[in-house]
């Protein structure tokens, strides 16, 4: 019996709007608080790799997950 993957799809923490460079965009503190919502919903989910865009938002919305369950950030490129 072949095992089906599961991809959850998270889109990023509110970003701190004053920052007009779309790369660099931190997260506001709100964002900050929120991706702890991330984490709560993903740690029973058994993920096994976590990907981001490089986009500094992304990253940092998955980033307390990753840390948690000691998993790496794979980048990923974008194709503009």
């Amino acid at each position: 019996m072949k095992k089906m993957t599961t991809v959850y799809f998270v889109r990023h923490a509110e970003p701190n709007y004053n920052n007009h460079d779309d790369m660099s965009r931190e997260l506001s503190n709100k964002g900050l608080q929120d991706r702890k919502l991330v984490t709560k919903f993903l740690l029973d989910k058994h993920i096994d790799v976590v990907l981001s865009s490089p986009y500094k938002r992304a990253i940092d919305t998955v980033a307390d997950f990753a840390e948690t369950v000691y998993l790496e950030i794979e980048m990923e490129k974008i194709l503009l």
